[in-house]
C-alpha cells in the first residue's frame, strides 16, 4: 500500500514538472510571436523612412508624397492590427503562466 502511495507520487510529481515546462515553452514562444510582430513593422517603418529621406535630398516630390501616403496607410492598418495582436499575446503570456 505505502509503495502505491509513493508510486502515485512520484506519477503526479512528473506530470507536475512536464507541466511545468510545457508551459515554460508556451510562454517562451508567444513572447518570440510578441517581439517579432514588433519588429517587422519597424523595419518596414524604417525602410519607408530611408525612401522618404533619399527622395526629399534628390528632390524628387512625387516619391515623397506617395511614400508619405503609403506610410500613412501602413500605420492605420498596423494601428488595428498591432493592438489586436498586443490583446492576443498578452491573452496567450497569461495563458501560459495561468497553467504553470
Amino acid at each position: 500500500m505505502l509503495y502505491q502511495s509513493f508510486n502515485n507520487m512520484m506519477a503526479r510529481i512528473r506530470k507536475l514538472l512536464e507541466d511545468v515546462y510545457e508551459s515554460g515553452v508556451r510562454l517562451k514562444e508567444a513572447e518570440l510571436r510578441a517581439l517579432q510582430a514588433q519588429i517587422n513593422p519597424h523595419f518596414l517603418y524604417n525602410t519607408l523612412d530611408s525612401v522618404n529621406w533619399l527622395a526629399l535630398e534628390s528632390g524628387v516630390d512625387e516619391i515623397v508624397e506617395i511614400n508619405s501616403s503609403l506610410s500613412s496607410m501602413y500605420r492605420y492598418i498596423m494601428k488595428d492590427a498591432h493592438e489586436m495582436g498586443a490583446a492576443s499575446s498578452a491573452a496567450l503570456i497569461n495563458a501560459s503562466r495561468s497553467c504553470a
